[in-house]
């Protein structure tokens, strides 16, 4: 069976700012700056809501059971460390095929749900353009068989 490895070179802290100097440079193409309803500021503010998100939700809504044991052995070992800089992108793809369960629980306005799925899109289409970057096999490796037993497999 296989499992991520936590691979601190792919990680999401460095991947958000690498789709911040992306979104950045190009603007992507809408009124942003000059109207304020898609980017600058609201940019920012999206990506550290997704981040806050991310770390809050890892341990107890994202990770599968198998992966649990080796989430309490990363945080034993980097402990203080926030979790977006441990893990990978695998990981925070996950908390997008649920984002919208969780906003389900929040007091947003419509303009402001329009602000964060146009952000969430274009991090999506990011993720995409650069998936060879960003997912490949080499974030697995072969569990061994203590962790197959700590893991209850």
């Amino acid at each position: 069976m296989a499992s991520f490895k936590i691979v601190l070179e792919s990680i999401i802290d460095k991947f958000v700012d690498e789709y911040r100097m992306y979104s950045i440079s190009n603007e992507e193409g809408d009124k942003s700056e000059t109207d304020g309803s898609l980017g600058g500021e609201h940019r920012d503010h999206v990506l550290e809501g997704i981040l806050g998100y991310f770390s809050r939700l890892l341990g107890m809504q994202l990770l599968y059971k198998f992966e649990r044991p080796q989430y309490a052995d990363v945080l034993e070992e980097n402990k203080g460390k926030p979790v977006y800089n441990l893990y990978g992108i695998e990981h925070l793809l996950r908390l997008f095929t649920k984002i919208g369960d969780f906003l389900a629980f929040t007091e947003l306005d419509i303009n402001s749900i329009n602000v964060l799925q146009h952000h969430i899109n274009s991090l999506l289409q990011f993720i995409d353009k650069h998936r060879d970057r960003y997912i490949t096999t080499n974030n697995y490796e072969i569990a061994t068989p203590d962790y197959l037993r700590r893991a209850g497999v």
